[in-house]
């Protein structure tokens, strides 16, 4: 047994550098593939799905008008799971849970508090909702407030033509979202900095854009212009930075960015499975018309947190359904 064991320790420090080494990619590769990925998760036929959605955010603002300050902070916390299989075929299923808190604080006291703890089901033409939901405050979750058992004829969906995270997102009645991934930003922002890396091993490659100060500014001050860099020459990028200069000068002043990191994977079958955005960045609005040392008017807005998804398309699924005969008939809203 001992001797087992001296075997498997210079066996697990191997896959561990050979996944910390992996093969290097360069960062315009690197960003192909991320396009091709898009284009290949647009054009796939998914007969099966699994898919986590984590998030741990936080937002606050202060304002400040004239002297007065108020203050208030949003937390969002949780998972969201959603497993489907033959979704092509005549016997689709579907199961899919959320678990999450959201609080907002005014001005140091608790405003509101949200508790959502959801499991779903969609076979042979019903979807089914249990759910043990708390809430506090300035808020509501009805009809879905307390405990249920729900269930609802909604027929034969056709999966292959309507997207399963949005059909979810639409069942689920509250604010509960399992909405499909616009990767789109992805390519706008990898498009604009040029701080990547990218290795490949065992065919998975992951690529981490670690975006700057300059990288966000110019990102935000691109979209409030309407401006797409992704096809632009380095001449007609250099033409565009001059075009929105101004905004650029205005917003640099403004923000601090401490950490915005997004890490993308690519799968060996050529699709997305994971991303995750990571962000600590304030933002400071001041009132252009009191821009002394002492402005009348100041909004200062910090974000902290990470939201993350996995992944996996046409893998085995194993789906197992709860005893649906206690649950209670309902009509579709």
């Amino acid at each position: 047994m001992k001797f087992k064991k001296l075997l498997l320790l210079p066996l697990a420090a191997l896959l561990l550098n050979g996944c910390a080494i992996g093969k290097k990619v360069d960062k315009d590769v690197a960003n192909e593939r991320v396009s091709e990925a898009i284009q290949t998760q647009e054009e796939m036929d998914v007969d099966s799905l699994f898919q986590e959605a984590k998030q741990d955010m936080t937002e606050s603002v202060s304002q400040t008008n004239l002297g007065a300050e108020t203050t208030s902070k949003v937390t969002n916390k949780g998972t969201t799971t959603l497993k489907a299989k033959d979704l092509l075929g005549e016997n689709p299923q579907v199961v899919a849970s959320a678990k999450a808190t959201a609080k907002i604080d005014k001005n140091g006291q608790e405003d509101s508090f949200v508790s959502v703890n959801e499991n779903m089901y969609y076979v042979d033409g019903w979807f089914y909702n249990d759910y043990d939901n708390k809430e506090r405050g300035n808020i509501s979750l009805a009809p879905k407030s307390g405990k249920g058992k729900i269930k609802i004829n909604v027929g034969n969906i056709d999966f292959a033509n309507k997207n399963v995270l949005a059909v979810f997102s639409e069942l689920s009645g509250t604010a509960v979202n399992f909405g499909p991934v616009d990767y789109s930003q992805i390519l706008l922002l990898a498009s604009i900095t040029g701080n990547v890396k990218a290795r490949e091993f065992a065919g998975v490659l992951t690529i981490t854009y670690n975006l700057s100060k300059d990288d966000l500014v110019r990102f935000v001050a691109a979209q409030m212009a309407g401006i797409d860099y992704g096809d632009l020459t380095s001449e007609e990028r250099e033409l565009v930075d001059a075009i929105i200069s101004e905004i650029i000068a205005q917003l640099e002043k403004g923000y601090e960015v401490r950490k915005y990191v997004i890490e993308v994977k690519i799968a060996k079958e050529g699709y997305i499975t994971k991303v995750r955005v990571e962000n600590d960045v304030t933002q400071t609005i001041t009132d252009p018309q009191g821009m002394g040392e002492d402005p009348e008017y100041v909004i200062v807005v910090k974000s902290k947190g990470f939201t993350e998804i996995n992944t996996k398309l046409n893998e085995k699924v194993a789906i197992k359904f709860p005893d649906f005969s206690d649950y209670v008939e309902r009509s579709l809203m």
